[in-house]
């Protein structure tokens, strides 16, 4: 998000003033003002309890195009609109038809709020890769105001055409309590695994090494490569679900919705209002939602996760916290499928991201990248190009793949500490440094070649851990000796009757096979399967 710039050079332009109070100075129309029933043909779509407000931005004759009518230092809209649907909005937001305008799309509004209009701001133009109805501009967050005026320029190439401007009420949801005042001790939000399991959490002390190499308050102790208090388990920390904050049901979003591997993550910002409070944050999520659902026609929410200034994590896309939900984040499909999406809440181009924010984000990246046994500075490679386990969304545009979005998302202070020596993969590091658990190395020693990639990471349930792979399942359980590994007919018997949670309890072994039988034992009994005859014995028999 940029101030309007003082030099710029434009061919084709467009512009809106509307609702609520009018401007400074009353402004003479130049061109017919779009008729109130085109207006409110697109109002007042709701989600539950957000209004979604929709007006066409009419755009500049031809000879002031030509002339030069709108200057980039002074923007002067030529029309005024009454006020349609609700008039207290807290999040704005430009769109157009799909597939017109181009990369050189620029975009700024001002907003209005008890007769005072704020400066022009620059929203990033955000092109999901991932379909949806309209292309447009990230929502800016603005808590309460009353007008809004907007500017649509653009380079060469596809005009935008039916643009829009979306202002979005987030209306009352339900209560969410204030995080406690420790983020240390990880308690529960009513987050569960998406199998069911029980969630589980890492020590209070878990993150002290980790926010130790935090550049703010950084020691000469950071260049050790470990941390003592890092924990042996990186635990789900507290999320806030879509219940709570909530959401709308989502859309049917095109396949696939879960991705079969987690190859990393990509950090965002939302470019928004960096003064809202922590009651606030789950307004700005459901205006987020509607804006994606309703404003830009996508099936849910873009993000993954959503972390506040106040160190809240919140669910993004629905499907489950746990595994890797495709969003529609990253401007491409490929990466939307195969890396989670973390936007911090705030503009991070204009301020540093505060220290309960950054500590969130350093629990929620290692507890992704840890319980799927990823390297927090490791790379991979995705259609020919490489990435950073860790990502920020403007180096997916760097990379050369494509299609991407040119963006300076997440903002130069968030990218001092995503890439700085001791910034956030660092830290990150410091924090899963003594991560070993069993299942960690069951899969290590057993190798990718036969487990496959993690598709769920480690989770604790019924007393015990498990890691979900593709060709398999890793258990363990204390007193039960080491790890475990399911797979084959075993497995689908196994997983039929219910897994961990069944009458079999935890695997005590590993199978064995004996000419064509092959038998696993387990806390409550065995099941054994004759590859010959595809006959199941089992004891007790189920």
């Amino acid at each position: 998000m940029r101030l309007f710039p003082r030099t710029s050079l434009f061919a084709a332009c467009a512009t809106l003033l509307a609702l609520g109070l009018a401007g400074p100075a009353a402004l003479s129309a130049s061109a017919s003002p779009t008729p109130e029933k085109t207006v409110a043909k697109h109002a007042k779509k709701k989600n539950r309890g957000a209004t979604v407000n929709q007006v066409k931005v009419p755009v500049l004759p031809a000879a002031l195009r030509a002339a030069g009518g709108m200057q980039p230092d002074k923007p002067q809209p030529y029309a005024k609109l009454t006020s349609v649907g609700t008039r207290d909005y807290g999040m704005v937001g430009v769109t157009w038809r799909k597939r017109t305008g181009n990369a050189q799309t620029k975009v700024w509004v001002r907003t209005q709020t008890n007769h005072r209009w704020s400066r022009w701001t620059r929203l990033d133009v955000d092109d999901d890769g991932n379909g949806g109805t309209r292309w447009g501009t990230e929502g800016l967050w603005i808590g309460h105001a009353d007008g809004v005026s907007a500017v649509v320029k653009t380079v060469g190439g596809r005009a935008p055409r039916d643009i829009r401007i979306v202002l979005v009420n987030p209306g009352a949801g339900p209560a969410v309590a204030k995080l406690p005042s420790t983020l240390k001790h990880g308690t529960v939000t009513g987050a569960t695994g998406a199998r069911g399991s029980s969630v589980s959490f890492a020590s209070a002390t878990s993150l002290t090494g980790a926010l130790a190499a935090d550049p703010a308050t950084a020691t000469a102790k950071k260049k050790s490569p470990a941390s003592a208090s890092s924990p042996y388990y990186t635990a789900q920390p507290t999320i806030i679900t879509r219940a709570q904050w909530g959401a709308q049901a989502n859309k049917p979003c095109d396949s696939p919705q879960v991705s079969s591997r987690t190859l990393g993550v990509v950090i965002h910002h939302t470019a928004g209002s960096n003064s809202y409070t922590a009651a606030q944050s789950a307004a700005i999520m459901r205006a987020t939602q509607a804006y994606h659902m309703n404003g830009r026609g996508w099936c849910d929410i873009g993000y993954n996760y959503l972390v506040d200034r106040y160190g809240q994590i919140f669910e993004g896309r629905n499907g489950g916290v746990d595994q890797m939900v495709r969003g529609a984040h990253a401007g491409n499909f490929d990466v939307n499928t195969y890396a989670a999406g973390i936007s911090m809440m705030g503009n991070f181009q204009v301020a540093k991201p505060p220290a309960a924010l950054r500590k969130a984000v350093i629990r929620l990246v290692g507890w992704r990248l840890g319980t799927f046994y990823l390297s927090p500075r490791g790379k991979y490679k995705l259609d020919g190009h490489t990435f950073n386990r860790i990502e920020g969304h403007r180096d997916v545009y760097l990379s050369g793949l494509r299609p991407a979005t040119s963006t300076d998302c997440p903002g130069k202070y968030a990218y001092a500490w995503l890439n700085g020596k001791y910034g956030l993969r660092y830290q990150v590091a410091r924090y899963l440094a003594h991560y070993n658990t069993p299942p960690k190395r069951k899969m290590l020693a057993l190798g990718t070649a036969v487990t496959g990639a993690v598709y769920m990471g480690e989770y604790r349930t019924a007393g015990g851990r498990k890691v979900i792979m593709d060709n398999g399942e890793i258990l363990s359980k204390p007193g039960l000796g080491p790890a475990r590994w399911v797979t084959g007919a075993i497995r689908t018997k196994y997983d039929a009757a219910g897994a961990e949670g069944s009458v079999f309890g935890f695997p005590t072994a590993d199978a064995t096979t004996t000419g064509t039988v092959t038998t696993q034992t387990f806390e409550h009994g065995s099941i054994a399967f004759d590859s010959a005859t595809g006959v199941y014995t089992t004891n007790p028999v189920v």
